[in-house]
Parts: structure tokens; C-alpha cells; sequence
């Protein structure tokens, strides 16, 4: 799995799939870096550098089944982000640290050089803003569940209002 680029941010170095695409909204990526790519090369070395001195790519996780999760049974962490960051970290001989996180602090984390990597983090222009993204790994559309039987409401203008509550995760790119 080669193509990763290392991107500085903010005086630190942050580990990101390599983008020449746009991020779009509507996508997932692996995030990390920032949005300057004026010293990628640099800073690419260097972090792969201190991976592999380290021996490990610290990888913020974030309990997201099927994607990403902790196997209650093998007490390990599974999913198809797993299996492509293990993949990447094997062809570097490293082994992977799983930091846990959360979407509200995966960001500050990856600023405080906590994590190198994080998976599955959708787009925000406000996290884009401070970190890089990678080419999306896939876009998904994201449905609304209402109570019908309370609430007849039909469009999103409707829903847009001080009248209903809408709850989402903390930190998530719908919050």
C-alpha cells in the first residue's frame, strides 16, 4: 500500500493518503496533515522516518462497525480500515498503536501529534481547514429517521427550526 505522503501542519508533521483529488462533502477519507502541501516531500521522510524508528503508526480509532471496531471476542480491532492501515504498516515493518479517539477530539489529536493516522473521518470544510485529506475511500449517503406519527414534516425547511430537535454524534460532520 504505497502512496502515503506525510504534509506539515501548524510546525508538526501528520501522515495522510496521498491527495490530488478534490475532498468532497459527501465523502470518507483517512485523514491527517494539513491543508499546505508546500513541504510534502520533506516532511513525508521525515515521518516515515520517525515511523519507523518509533516501530509503530499510532492510529486514532474510533468504534464505527462494520468499518472500524473492537472484536469483543479476540478483544482486537477489525474492519476494512483496519486491515488497510495493517497492510500499509506491514509493507513499512512497522506495527500499528491503536489510540483511541473520538470524532469530537480526532482532530485535536492528530494537531497534538497523538496520532499519526486517523480512518473513516467524513469532511468538514472546518476540519479541512486544519488538517489533509486523503482521496476518498468512498462516498455514502446519510438518511433522517422522523416519527411520523408526531411530526409531518415533508422537507428540510420544515425540519429547520426551533420547533424540532435534532440529535447527532458529537463532533461528527453532521454536529
Amino acid at each position: 500500500m504505497g502512496g502515503m505522503v506525510a504534509v506539515t501542519a501548524l510546525g508538526g508533521t501528520f501522515l495522510a493518503s496521498c491527495s490530488s483529488g478534490n475532498n468532497s462533502a459527501s465523502a470518507t477519507s483517512t485523514v491527517a496533515g494539513s491543508t499546505s502541501s508546500t513541504a510534502v516531500p520533506a516532511a513525508s521522510n521525515a515521518l516515515l522516518n520517525e515511523i519507523k524508528q518509533r516501530g509503530a503508526v499510532r492510529l486514532g480509532v474510533i468504534p464505527d462497525p462494520p468499518f472500524m471496531y473492537l472484536d469483543s471476542k479476540t478483544n482486537q480491532w477489525s474492519g476494512p480500515y483496519i486491515a488497510v492501515i495493517q497492510s500499509w504498516a506491514k509493507s513499512l515493518n512497522v506495527k500499528v498503536d491503536y489510540v483511541p479517539t473520538t470524532y469530537a477530539t480526532v482532530i485535536a489529536a492528530v494537531q497534538a501529534h497523538k496520532i499519526d493516522l486517523a480512518a473513516g473521518i467524513s469532511y468538514t470544510a472546518a476540519r479541512a481547514a486544519v488538517v489533509r485529506y486523503s482521496v476518498p475511500t468512498w462516498t455514502e449517503l446519510q438518511s433522517v429517521a422522523i416519527n411520523t406519527t408526531s411530526t409531518h414534516v415533508t422537507t428540510w425547511n420544515e425540519i429547520n427550526s426551533p420547533n424540532y430537535t435534532v440529535c447527532v454524534v458529537q463532533g461528527a460532520e453532521q454536529a
